[in-house]
């Protein structure tokens, strides 16, 4: 068994970045330094002053925030299902929100409409441009989203490396793996715990303002 891999599920992404269920401390810190990636033996060896190990993790993968693989290629594919998961539940989130702010969810007028339904707007009826400026304009705004998540992403380096030492080599492979500003989002929330057992309150007072953007 020590050989196993545990890999977070994506009710335990949810749990880190979204504060929805009330775990300890200890068990919460263990979530977030799991990695998808170290056996059970190695995070009994580097993290033992959290406790009992073995038996904390009994415990996140009764309540389900955690399953054990067998090998890395087990454990890649777990990882990725709950990655997929995740981001699937936040982007219905984010569309449950915006339709229960919409116009005609308030009661507002619906724009009335004629023929059986909407028509794609098609380039060649854009004589005027509008429509590959519109896509234009997206991949610029995308491309300055990159730019500044790679930016944030250094911040967040050279501010654990500052705090945490030689240790920071527990979360740098998971900075590295942020490749959205949702997946970053999530590494925020769930580096707070650790940032203040390493730091103090105003290091992590500090950690918020300096990285609000993506909170």
């Amino acid at each position: 068994m020590n050989s196993f891999i545990p890999v977070k599920t994506a009710k335990a992404l949810l749990a880190i970045s979204r504060r929805i269920h009330d775990l300890p401390p200890k068990l919460r810190t263990l979530l977030i330094l799991i990695d998808g990636k170290t056996d059970i033996a190695s995070l009994k060896k580097d993290i033992s002053l959290l406790g009992d190990v073995a038996a904390m993790l009994s415990d996140l993968h009764k309540s389900g925030f955690i399953e054990f693989a067998e090998n890395r290629t087990a454990a890649a594919l777990l990882t990725t299902a709950a990655q997929d998961q995740y981001i699937e539940f936040l982007q219905n989130l984010k569309e449950s929100e915006s339709a229960a702010l919409s116009p005609v969810a308030k009661g507002g007028a619906q724009r009335p409409t004629t023929g059986t339904g909407p028509r794609r707007l098609e380039p060649d009826d854009d004589p005027r441009g509008y429509f590959a400026q519109q896509v234009a304009g997206s991949s610029q705004t995308q491309a300055v989203v990159d730019t500044r998540l790679e930016q944030a992403k250094g911040e967040l380096k050279a501010f654990l490396q500052s705090l945490m030492g030689d240790d920071y080599s527990l979360v740098a492979e998971k900075i590295a793996r942020c490749e959205s500003a949702e997946r970053f989002s999530a590494l925020l929330r769930g580096l707070e715990d650790i940032i203040q057992n390493y730091g103090s309150r105003k290091s992590a007072e500090k950690f918020k303002s300096q990285f609000k953007e993506f909170y």
